[in-house]
């Protein structure tokens, strides 16, 4: 009976030793000093494997499951800037990374830029180097009972963003819709995306906002439903304002392997000025 208690006693003393363990590192991230460090200490491990610059200006963690980036750069291989944002905040549900999902329960980005362009239709996006330092290994078996990370991100604000793409090699048209050369500003985004699985998509759109400088277009207040199920693609919701027009449409469908549409038009205002940028 004396050599249980003891047992016990012990056990007692390395679980408490194991908590105020874990109380002292959450403590000691709690350093701003300690968490800049901790971040310029992934950069330095991730800048070799992207082989391109990435900075911070400043991060702060709140506990272990939310994080603040201010200052984010990161270049493309050709030096440009592929992306920049003034601040980057995420909190995250720790609890479903055990279950082998990741839950963003909020994501916002504000006063952020972002350049993306190809050479030509055929060619890589400049974004693909990083596509390519992660991806999985083809010559290695994937075993049998690991099943893909599902991806969730709730409450999405994305606020005063500046958005480009651009085929270098294909003709600027100034005043006209061009699939080729999108300048996008005052870029601005509220939805929730419960499955990013493409096959399986469900995402809602609350609010989108943005400028489109190259053809003038206007779209004020886009409201939309979208979800998938293998290559089908519907919405019973889009609602749609740009520049002096609106379309009301409460049911649409697009096979992604057959092309086949369906679009149920239930009310539009068009402006024919408007049509015309995209004639």
């Amino acid at each position: 009976m004396k050599v249980l208690k003891k047992i016990a006693k012990i056990l007692a003393i390395i679980v408490g030793c194991i908590i105020l363990l874990n109380i002292v590192i959450v403590l000691i991230f709690t350093i701003p000093r300690v968490q800049q460090y901790a971040a310029e200490f992934a950069l330095s491990k991730l800048k070799p494997i992207l082989k391109t610059e990435i900075s911070i200006e400043k991060i702060r963690l709140r506990g272990l499951a939310a994080v603040t980036i201010k200052g984010l750069y990161f270049e493309d291989q050709r030096k440009d800037t592929l992306f920049y944002a003034n601040k980057v905040s995420a909190k995250v549900n720790v609890i479903d990374l055990l279950q082998n999902n990741l839950t963003i329960q909020s994501a916002s980005i504000s006063n952020f830029v972002g350049n993306v362009y190809r050479q030509t239709p055929e060619a890589p996006f400049n974004f693909q180097f990083i596509i390519d330092a992660f991806a999985p290994d083809p010559n290695k078996k994937k075993k049998p009972s690991e099943k893909p990370i599902m991806i969730s991100i709730n409450n999405i604000r994305l606020t005063n963003g500046n958005l480009r793409y651009n085929i270098l090699s294909e003709s600027e048209t100034p005043g006209k819709f061009n699939v080729s050369h999108f300048d996008v500003e005052n870029f601005s985004l509220s939805a929730d995306i419960t499955s990013l699985d493409m096959k399986n998509l469900v995402a809602d759109v609350g609010s989108l906002n943005f400028h489109e400088k190259n053809a003038g277009i206007y779209v004020d207040n886009l409201q939309a439903m979208v979800r998938s199920k293998g290559n089908k693609l519907w919405s019973d919701k889009v609602d749609l304002k740009f520049n002096n027009s609106e379309i009301n449409i409460p049911k649409a469908a697009y096979d992604t392997e057959s092309k086949e549409f369906e679009l149920n038009v239930k009310k539009s205002k068009i402006e024919p000025k408007d049509i015309s940028i995209f004639t």
